[in-house]
């Protein structure tokens, strides 16, 4: 019963660190993948600007 436990305990730590990891991965990679994205966005941005107006 105790070895199961401790299995378990094991288990979880690993998805807890692995879990850590790949969210570790996806905000150090982010701004590499994201700078098309956020090109697009200032450029949609910019033309909500110029549809209201005010750009």
């Amino acid at each position: 019963m105790v070895l199961q436990l401790n299995l378990l305990a094991v288990i979880f730590a690993f998805a807890l660190s692995f879990l850590l990891f790949v969210l570790g991965a996806i905000r150090f990679l982010g701004p590499i993948t994201e700078y098309g994205s956020k090109r697009t966005y200032r450029l949609t941005a910019s033309d909500h600007l110029k549809r209201r107006g005010s750009f």
